[in-house]
């Protein structure tokens, strides 16, 4: 664990480097709930503008906004990210100098899939936690990181797919999510209604 001695343990959360990656590991509606426990919030500039967060959003909320990734990874304590080294072979490659035994890494790491990433993470004396291996369980599922990418995913593809509001109607049937207001908006005859 993170010193606890630390007057404020760090969290950062660095830009994700993964190409096309927009995810952000934290949000800023968050950040007062962590720094409610004495956590202190810090984050590379512009890591959340692929998700629609502007730093000055993270501000207010009381992130403070760091210019210097390395700087970043080195002041952290814990870091979050969407994407860690695993799932990220090559990018994060670059950042593993900059992490220090006893910090905590955060994130997805794909370590059934890249054993020899796993093994880089643990010769630099960090404790990471894959969250792609938390349990599937009730108690768990707040943490769940892959059941709720699958859904935004499952709503993208519908999204996407969808060629009438009768398809659109059986996608959201299944997830039980209320469609009687399409049936109108659907002018071509359906037997089925």
């Amino acid at each position: 664990m993170p010193d606890p001695d630390n007057k404020a343990i760090k969290i950062g959360v660095p830009k994700e480097s993964f190409p096309g990656e927009a995810r952000v590991a934290l949000i800023p509606d968050h950040i007062p709930s962590i720094a409610k426990v004495g956590l202190k919030v810090l984050f590379e500039k512009n890591a959340g503008v692929g998700s629609g967060f502007s730093d000055e959003q993270y501000m207010k909320k009381g992130a403070e906004i760091i210019d210097d990734r390395e700087k970043l990874l080195a002041a952290s304590d814990i870091i979050l990210q969407v994407r860690g080294l695993g799932a990220n072979l090559v990018e994060w490659k670059r950042d593993l100098p900059y992490v220090r035994p006893g910090q905590w890494l955060i994130g997805l790491f794909e370590p059934l899939a890249e054993p020899e990433a796993v093994a880089q993470i643990a010769e630099t004396g960090v404790t990471a936690f894959a969250m792609e291996l938390m349990p599937r369980i009730t108690r768990a599922q707040s943490m769940d990181a892959l059941s709720s990418m699958a859904t935004i995913a499952g709503y993208k593809a519908g999204e996407r797919n969808v060629e009438s509001t009768h398809s659109l109607h059986c996608h959201l049937v299944g997830l039980h999510i209320s469609t009687e207001h399409l049936h109108a908006a659907d002018p071509r005859p359906n037997p089925n209604r």
